[in-house]
């Protein structure tokens, strides 16, 4: 490399760490925006954030409130573009089940974290993926193909790994045939799968995609990390401007540290839970639960249980 991109390359690193604001980058084709605390710490964590169907990454940018909870927990966000359009409506292609580490979206998601991770410090054992709708449905798949990558996986109003477009509004799938669909795409992987930490949240008002997904998909991650104990907890605890719902944590036997969370927020249709209060738009709802802050909480510490 040329001393002149050597020198161009750290001042990009610095401005960023020292500015704590958006920056952009161009990545196989894509805009990826990427949120860099100050006093960024070594070995941080990652988080991936995917937009939904008919909605941008910018959107999740100016309405998504990663910043306060990336800036508390030292986090760096990255929120992509979905490739070439997407599929559909500008959807995240999570469709059916013949997915590879390397096919269709998944790929790109998995190299973009690749790329982060010469560009920072990241630490292995903390890159999350999470996304709205159809990003969700991605975040899903990505959780199963890549248990060895990413360790942390929220889901909002996610559809359940394995389903096709046309089952958006009626989900009929089993829980078992969820944890099946996880498990086949894990392949001999699978048994990573116990070590990762999930978080679900959906609103009771979502009349688009079925809300009985995400009571299957936390149901089938409870049976695959063995997290057999159910217990509720009081959403108003949480950070937001409308907390109102019900809250459930999953946990093992041996242990009564939370696996896997299930939160429905009372009013919230189908969007991104921002929850600094105000107008949202574009399937962004900042009457809500603060989600940005509550899952890196869920991810990282204990201070939400």
């Amino acid at each position: 490399m040329r001393r002149h991109s050597v020198s161009f390359f750290f001042l990009f690193l610095l401005s960023l760490c020292s500015n704590a604001s958006w920056s952009t980058l161009q990545f196989s084709g894509s805009k990826v925006f990427v949120f860099v605390p100050q006093n960024l710490e070594p070995s941080s964590p990652l988080m991936i954030n995917l937009h939904g169907c008919a909605q941008k990454a910018q959107i999740l940018v100016d309405h998504g409130n990663w910043e306060e909870a990336a800036s508390f927990y030292k986090t760096i966000v990255a929120i992509p573009e979905v490739p070439r359009g997407g599929v559909i409506a500008g959807c995240w292609d999570y469709y059916g089940l013949n997915h590879t580490r390397t096919n269709r979206h998944n790929g790109f998601v998995i190299d973009l974290v690749s790329e982060l991770k010469n560009r920072f410090s990241i630490n292995n054992e903390k890159v999350f993926v999470s996304g709205l709708s159809s990003g969700g449905g991605e975040s899903f798949v990505l959780g199963c193909l890549a248990p060895d990558i990413f360790k942390g996986v929220g889901l909002n109003a996610a559809p359940s790994v394995g389903t096709s477009s046309s089952e958006i509004s009626r989900a009929t799938i089993s829980i078992n045939q969820v944890s099946k669909n996880c498990q086949g795409l894990a392949g001999d992987r699978s048994e990573l799968l116990k070590e990762q930490r999930v978080s679900i949240i959906y609103g009771d008002n979502d009349y688009l995609v079925d809300r009985k997904y995400s009571s299957i998909n936390a149901q089938a991650y409870a049976e695959l990390l063995g997290a057999s104990v159910e217990k509720p907890f009081d959403t108003e605890t949480l950070r937001g401007s409308n907390t109102r719902g019900r809250g459930t944590l999953f946990s093992s036997r041996a242990s009564a540290e939370p696996l896997v969370s299930l939160i429905e927020n009372a009013g919230l249709g189908h969007n991104w839970p921002a929850g600094q209060g105000g107008r949202g738009r574009s399937f962004v709802s900042k009457e809500s639960i603060d989600y940005p802050y509550y899952l890196l909480s869920f991810f990282l510490s204990n201070s939400q249980r």
